[in-house]
This record gives structure tokens, sequence and C-alpha cells, in this order.
């Protein structure tokens, strides 16, 4: 026991470690090759010149527009016209199959004819404007003989963001419906 402490005291300073100077020494790594792509490393980049990885954001969802008339000519019309959108169109052709659409798709906005048998426009603008999954959405009524101030007054105040007469200019009713 006194030949390890005297071992230890007559150590210089520093080398009472294992791979100090003097201790038992452990091999150090070769030097990297440069110009071997296996052992070459890119040299560390300055913390200021470090970024956080790019957050890439997830494709934009395909937006969805509701068109509801009762005329099956004006559903073709209306088709034709948005189809330069992009966006996924759903016809249908009454305030009914509007409400039940609403059950299982997101729109972006509404196209309502304001005159159809049964529940009007303005009826189901009401009940759209009720339901809180649809109480934003965009409502765009329009109408071949509801023509006067007075429909027009009563489609805005059913909550509609915009009324325009047929027949339709269909550059007015693209940029009316443009998305970002």
């Amino acid at each position: 026991m006194e030949s390890a402490s005297r071992a230890a005291a007559t150590r210089p300073a520093g080398t009472d470690r294992p791979g100090g100077v003097g201790g038992a020494q452990t091999a150090s790594p070769a030097p990297k090759d440069a110009s071997d792509p296996d052992t070459a490393r890119a040299p560390a980049l300055p913390p200021a010149l470090q970024h956080p990885p790019v957050q890439v954001a997830e494709p934009a969802r395909q937006q969805k527009v509701l068109i509801v008339d009762d005329i099956e000519a004006n559903l073709v019309a209306m088709e034709r016209t948005l189809t330069t959108l992009g966006a996924e169109l759903v016809c249908v052709t009454s305030g009914e199959q509007a409400l039940r659409a609403t059950l299982s798709n997101d729109f972006a906005a509404a196209i309502i004819d304001v005159q159809m048998p049964g529940m009007d426009g303005y009826e189901l603008a009401e009940h759209l404007r009720s339901d809180a999954r649809t109480a934003d959405m965009p409502i765009l009524f329009v109408s071949a003989n509801y023509t006067e101030e007075h429909h027009i007054f009563r489609g805005y105040s059913a909550g509609a963001v915009d009324f325009m007469t047929k027949p339709l200019k269909p550059e007015v009713l693209l940029g009316k419906l443009r998305f970002s």
C-alpha cells in the first residue's frame, strides 16, 4: 500500500489520471483525411448561421362550393363557369338537399337561387346562419325574378354577402369567388 501512495506522490501534477502525462496513454484517433468521403466532415456552422429545419406546410385543402338551384340547366351553366376556380363543386336542387350536404362537407361558399319550390333561398340561408358550422359561410344569392330592391334587402337580411341577378356574367361570378 505504501508503494502505491509513493508512486502517486512521485508523479508530476496532472498525471494521476489515465491518459494524462506519464499515466496510461490511450490511443488518440487518427487525423481525418479531408479527401476521404468516409471520414471527411463538413465544418460546423457558427451558431448565428444555424437555422432550425424549415417547416413544410401541408398542401392546401381543395375548397368546396355549394350550388343550390332547382333548375338543372342553371346548375350546369354555373358548374361550367366555376370549373376554372379549381374548387370542388357540390350541386343540389333543393334547400333540403343543401342542408344534408352541409352535414358531411365544409363549404367555403354557397351560391343559392332565391326562388325555389319548398324551401326558398331565404329560408335556406336562415337555417345555414343558425348552425354554428355554416354560420360564417359566405352566401351569394342569385335570382332571375326577384330583382327588386326589397328582395335584395331581404337577401342581405337573411345573411347573404351578395345578390346577383340572372343571367349571370361569368367573369363577375368568378371574381366574387376567387380563393386565395
